[in-house]
């Protein structure tokens, strides 16, 4: 759709697909870990297997289990055309991708990300000279968390869904972390901004640009992953821990046409 009083573009999109074969390398396999949290299986044994139990009631591991997928979204772009001094656009995706084994529980895709925002701008300035920014927002990827409960003191419950504890042996009470069902949490959002820089040099046969791109030029630190635990205090209190990647890359390049 066009919207000339604006000097934009607008465009929606709707995308779906079906995979009838997915093989996502899963640390853990949460078809397993959700039948021994409900105590649908005795134990988790190998050799792998299609299917998450066999007839006596074992759990196969299988961090490649061979799933069905599916994702569905739309998305949405605002764009100013090109040609002007100022030019820039605006996306949302709106999406969600699930894989599941057919019979079983259906997860989130281990890279779904259920909104996404990007924008860019730039500006054509005197002495052929374009300055410009990138931003980019993401909800954070699924993960599998874990929540605090309390147990009577000197035992260690026998439980599959049990993370670190800090039960004291003679104590009353005591600590532990739970894992929630598989892949049921999200990690933290993502916010990230670009620069760039460009000088070019026109000539009648020839055109040669000098440019520097910088990602993430405010070295925001996305979280990877998050891990539960007790510091190591007399009161053993309950932390979250989360890993994260500050990357920064610049890119220093030169562009000829004819």
């Amino acid at each position: 759709r066009r919207l000339p009083w604006l000097g934009m573009d607008l465009d929606v999109t709707a995308f779906g697909a079906e995979r009838l074969a997915v093989y996502e390398l899963m640390i853990s396999d949460p078809d397993v870990e959700q039948l021994m949290r409900d105590g649908k299986c005795g134990s988790a044994t190998g050799p792998f297997d299609s299917e998450p139990s066999d007839l006596n009631g074992n759990c196969r591991l299988d961090p490649l289990r061979k799933r069905r997928g599916r994702t569905l979204g739309v998305e949405m772009m605002l764009r100013r055309k090109m040609g002007e001094r100022f030019f820039g656009w605006v996306s949302y995706t709106f999406s969600r991708t699930w894989n599941w084994t057919p019979g079983y529980a259906w997860y989130p895709s281990l890279f779904d990300r259920t909104h996404i925002l990007n924008a860019v701008v730039s500006y054509d300035f005197p002495s052929n000279i374009t300055l410009g920014f990138g931003f980019r927002f993401t909800t954070g990827t699924p993960f599998t968390s874990e929540h605090l409960e309390t147990f009577p003191g000197g035992t260690r419950p026998q439980r599959p869904d049990l993370g670190n504890c800090s039960i004291e042996y003679g104590g009353t009470t005591g600590q532990c972390w739970v894992r929630d069902r598989p892949l049921s949490g999200r990690l933290p959002a993502f916010f990230r901004v670009d620069f760039r820089v460009e000088k070019r040099w026109i000539k009648d046969r020839y055109t040669l640009a000098l440019y520097l791109d910088v990602l993430n030029t405010l070295v925001a630190q996305e979280v990877v992953g998050r891990s539960y635990s007790f510091d190591e205090t007399p009161a053993h209190n309950p932390q979250t821990i989360d890993d994260g990647i500050p990357l920064i890359v610049p890119m220093l390049g030169v562009r000829g046409s004819f």
